[in-house]
């Protein structure tokens, strides 16, 4: 029986090394994709609660140009462009320090944090003339009868950060109204 000792000669500690090592590889490997996983989800979160703001910025701009009375309400001030204004350029911070803000979001799943998405309304002009336009025009899925062969056109621009400061998100749309 000696002899069979004599033989392996720490055969069996190299293996179980061998084994041990294998299975701590797998295992860090299994740590690093699950700590990629986690920030790919936290970033989509992230994005997700930016886009769904500016949604809300979006929503508050054409809630404005509802409700104005006329044309005058926009006074090439506070993020509200006139037509005659050259388009801003909407990806310049400095372009969104002064413009109008939608009401807060707060958000109390994510620690109480408040987001104030903003927008800006540009006056793109109206239809040319008498005829250009007949009957009713339907954009997104609302018709709006045509009042005088005219129709306001204004594009509204949101901007919202998400959680943190890098997910920032910039949504624009078109909005119609009869001329005013």
């Amino acid at each position: 029986m000696m002899s069979n000792y004599k033989k392996q000669q720490g055969a069996v500690l190299v293996i179980s090394l061998f084994i041990l090592a294998v299975i701590t590889m797998f295992s860090i490997t299994g740590m690093r994709t699950s700590t990629i996983e986690e920030k790919l989800s936290a970033n989509l979160r992230d994005r997700t609660v930016a886009f769904q703001a500016s949604e809300l910025g979006l929503t508050a701009g054409e809630t404005f140009l509802a409700g104005i009375a006329g044309i005058g309400a926009i006074t090439g001030t506070n993020g509200l462009y006139t037509a005659a204004q050259p388009e801003p350029d909407y990806e310049s911070a400095a372009t969104w320090t002064n413009t109008q803000s939608a009401a807060n979001i707060q958000l109390d799943g994510a620690g109480s944090v408040t987001i104030t998405p903003q927008y800006i309304v540009k006056h793109m002009g109206e239809t040319e003339g008498p005829n250009t336009v007949s009957g009713n025009i339907n954009v997104i899925g609302g018709g709006q009868q045509i009042v005088n062969d005219k129709l306001q056109i204004f594009k509204v621009v949101s901007r919202s950060r998400g959680l943190s400061p890098n997910a920032i998100v910039t949504l624009q749309t078109y909005y119609t109204r009869s001329a005013l």
